[in-house]
């Protein structure tokens, strides 16, 4: 089915896994409940396809384009999607344990309640996202984009921060216990309520930076 053309297809709980799908174009096709493991979509074009629960399990991924995909419930974990075109998908509750996707696009996305451990977003472009009650706990950020993003009750313990821009981002309640917060830029970010732990390793912040109550920053 390589390079197929199967837009708008109705491919409801169908079972693709291990199948070679790279470069198929599926735009806008539903693929709700679908099996997909292990299969390559390397450079796919899914934009605005559904695949609310579906099984992306260690697919390949890379450089596909799911912007404005459905993705609710889906599972993705150990999936490779290295520079994939998410932007203004919905991720909400999908499970993205140590999913590679770095230099990926993600700009407004919604990922809230998405568990994200362990995951590698090294450059990516999270700007605007929705993250609110993410589990980033021992994910890689180093360098991404997350500014303005909603972070609120989000889990980054022991994640990477390094060279990370937060700027005007909602870190309301948000756990960075242990996070690497090198050169992280704080400027007009919202920590009101978060625990940072006893350091935040010399990140970047300014007067308009909000501090959890009774919080400190060390000086360079």
């Amino acid at each position: 089915m390589s390079e197929a053309d199967l837009v708008n297809a109705s491919l409801i709980g169908v079972n693709l896994a291990h199948a070679n799908l790279h470069g198929i174009n599926l735009k806008s096709a539903d693929l709700t409940d679908a099996n997909l493991r292990n299969a390559d979509l390397r450079l796919g074009f899914l934009r605005d396809a559904t695949l609310r629960n579906a099984d992306l399990t260690s697919c390949n991924m890379y450089e596909v384009d799911l912007s404005g995909a459905n993705l609710y419930l889906a599972q993705l974990s150990g999936a490779h999607m290295t520079g994939a075109n998410l932007n203004n998908a919905d991720l909400t509750d999908t499970k993205l344990i140590k999913t590679q996707l770095s230099g990926a696009m993600l700009i407004e996305v919604e990922l809230d309640g998405a568990d994200l451990s362990r995951a590698f977003l090294q450059n990516a472009d999270l700007t605007g996202a929705h993250l609110r009650g993410t589990d980033l706990s021992d994910a890689t950020l180093v360098g991404a984009e997350l500014m303005a993003t909603n972070l609120a009750e989000a889990e980054l313990v022991d994640a990477d921060l390094t060279d990370a821009d937060l700027t005007f981002a909602d870190l309301t309640g948000a756990d960075l216990r242990g996070a690497n917060l090198t050169r992280t830029d704080f400027t007009d970010a919202d920590l009101t309520g978060a625990d940072l732990g006893t350091t935040q390793d010399k990140a970047r912040y300014d007067d308009t930076t909000i501090w959890p109550a009774g919080f400190t920053p060390l000086e360079d």
